[in-house]
């Protein structure tokens, strides 16, 4: 189900991540109030969505949620409203036949409406109504048709969103997605998508990331930043995940020696 602009504050609260990478969402935000702003356009911008890729944990479902409230607060006050609707695997894979791609186009249309009386205003969409649509991980649901990991069901549910990807009006729905491994990914859906390969952290970057995610009042949190900088040094190839991990195994030694 979207979530509304209040759905929105109350789910994506600022996090570690929060403040880099800010060129692309500068250009993702300022498109989306271009399409969505009610201000006649001079020009009909032939734009569907885009496509973020990188490594895992480079921050790339984060930053599209901050720009989505951001966008959504920032057209609060011209009386739009902008909702917010994730997809992951589960939202539409399904052992019945059908089923995937019934709930596929249900993400772009809506459910459909028993009696005229019964339109789900959810997934309305107009000129006050506006939907971004997050497909995360894409590439774990659109597969290359080519490829030795598709299904008889890959090449329906690929054209379903093929179609609903066409026939978009960008004025109201835009979607965006995030990839891992661009390489698996049906290459008619990437062309279709505008691409930004977000890069990893740097160094410095995930020292500031992991300080975030370190209570100020945590027993022995010099030493836990002092592990994390040497886990640097030694790995140059560490990521969040990884320094993740370092620190839930020193909360686990904390509570061990019972100084939490």
């Amino acid at each position: 189900m979207p979530l509304s602009f209040s759905g929105m504050k109350k789910e994506f609260k600022k996090n570690s991540f929060t403040g880099f990478h800010n060129d692309v969402l500068d250009e993702i935000f300022a498109l989306i109030l271009f399409l969505f702003s009610p201000e006649k356009k001079k020009v009909k911008v032939p734009f569907r969505g885009f496509l973020l890729s990188g490594k895992p944990a480079c921050g790339k479902t984060e930053m599209i949620k901050q720009v989505a409230l951001k966008a959504a607060k920032h057209l609060k006050d011209k009386e739009i409203n902008v909702k917010f609707q994730l997809v992951d695997a589960n939202s539409i894979a399904s052992h019945k036949w059908g089923e995937a791609e019934k709930r596929l186009k249900n993400i772009f249309e809506g459910p459909k409406a028993k009696t005229k009386h019964d339109k789900d205003s959810i997934y309305h969409t107009d000129e006050k109504n506006k939907l971004i649509i997050l497909f995360d991980d894409i590439d774990c649901l659109f597969f290359d048709r080519d490829s030795s990991l598709s299904k008889e069901w890959t090449y329906s549910i690929n054209q379903i969103l093929f179609h609903q990807l066409d026939k978009l009006d960008n004025s109201e729905k835009i979607v965006i997605a995030t990839s891992n491994k661009l390489e698996l990914l049906d290459k008619a859906l990437e062309s279709r998508l505008l691409d930004y390969s977000i890069p990893d952290f740097s160094q410095n970057q995930l020292l500031v990331i992991m300080e975030k995610k370190i209570p100020k009042n945590l027993p022995g949190r010099n030493e836990l930043i002092s592990n994390i900088k040497t886990a640097l040094e030694s790995n140059p190839d560490a990521n969040v995940r990884d320094l993740e991990n370092l620190i839930n195994r020193f909360y686990v030694k904390l509570i061990k020696n019972q100084q939490l």
